[in-house]
């Protein structure tokens, strides 16, 4: 890999690892909230963290017993060879509850939500981040935007059933697409 390519790789790779770090500070802030009676979630945000996909999230991900068939296992890959995508497991203590994938357009003005996937279900239950999880992936995506000056988040292909919940969280259908329009 020459100078000039590598240096963009560990650029964007950078771009991505800030992202992540000022998602994670923003959830810290979250965490040392007063409690509002009147939205009270039962979510504590002390344990709600971002990472990268890596091989912990993947090996979590096995368990999940999906009916998407997301290529969650072709994204490193995919980062070794174009390092603009961002990577997102969401996690709440040791526990994966979502996964996202996003990608700028060619001049940065919009990032695209690939794949997005929440946790289906657990033994128990319901994971602690349920119906949150499109929410706090989209503030790690608005992160992103912000570093490298994109204005949309545009949702690639939504899964009809998902188009409710995006809506819930600001997002617009403009022609056939759902997006949501960055504030300066």
């Amino acid at each position: 890999m020459g100078k000039v390519i590598r240096r963009k790789y560990e650029e964007w790779r950078a771009y991505a690892c800030a992202a992540r770090t000022a998602s994670n500070e923003l959830l810290t802030l979250l965490a040392q909230e007063p409690a509002d009676p009147e939205r009270a979630s039962g979510v504590d945000f002390a344990l709600v963290r971002f990472g990268n996909i890596d091989a912990d999230a993947l090996e979590q991900f096995n368990l999940w017993e999906s009916d998407h068939g997301f290529p969650w296992h072709d994204s490193p890959e995919v980062i070794k060879s174009d390092a603009r995508h961002l990577d997102l497991a969401l996690w709440y203590g040791n526990l994966l509850c979502g996964l996202c994938f996003a990608t700028p357009s060619g001049k940065r003005t919009v990032v695209r939500i690939k794949l997005l996937e929440g946790h289906p279900k657990r033994e128990s239950g319901s994971h602690p981040l349920k119906r949150r999880v499109i929410q706090l992936c989209v503030l790690a995506v608005t992160q992103y935007c912000k570093i490298i000056g994109a204005e949309l988040i545009e949702i690639d292909s939504p899964l009809p059933g998902a188009v409710p919940v995006y809506v819930e969280n600001e997002f617009q259908m403009v022609n056939g697409a759902l997006v949501l329009t960055l504030d300066e």
